[in-house]
């Protein structure tokens, strides 16, 4: 699939989480007026696309040569199918119970100072 410009930007803007109003403030200009980029109504000349890329914070190359299809497939094969954390309750406990072990053993340790230097 050929992708135009303003749908390559809108994906990197929605994937990084970042709100139109936002790149908007950052060019300079309204809301209306990013979204008729995105929209492909407004053309996007290499000046405008930096712009643009500075404020997604990527190279405007990556902008350039985006294919969402490369990333879907990319976190279809490693297990990454979504953003929710996907460690299993009993994982989240243990780390839990580690964490809390190392937190007793430090403070143990800053007791067991603080009472040598009385």
């Amino acid at each position: 699939m050929n992708y135009t410009i303003g749908y390559k930007i809108k994906k990197i803007r929605e994937i990084k989480n970042i709100s139109q109003d936002y790149v908007a403030k950052h060019l300079g200009i309204t809301q209306t007026a990013y979204s008729n980029i995105e929209n492909g109504k407004t053309k996007v000349d290499d000046i405008k696309l930096k712009k643009i890329a500075s404020a997604l914070n990527v190279d405007s190359s990556i902008i350039e040569g985006f294919n969402e299809q490369i990333i879907f497939n990319s976190c279809s094969q490693s297990g990454l199918n979504n953003t929710y954390n996907s460690f299993d309750a009993e994982t989240i406990k243990n780390l839990y119970e580690k964490l809390l072990e190392e937190k007793n053993m430090r403070i143990q340790q800053l007791e067991y100072i603080i009472s040598t230097k009385k």
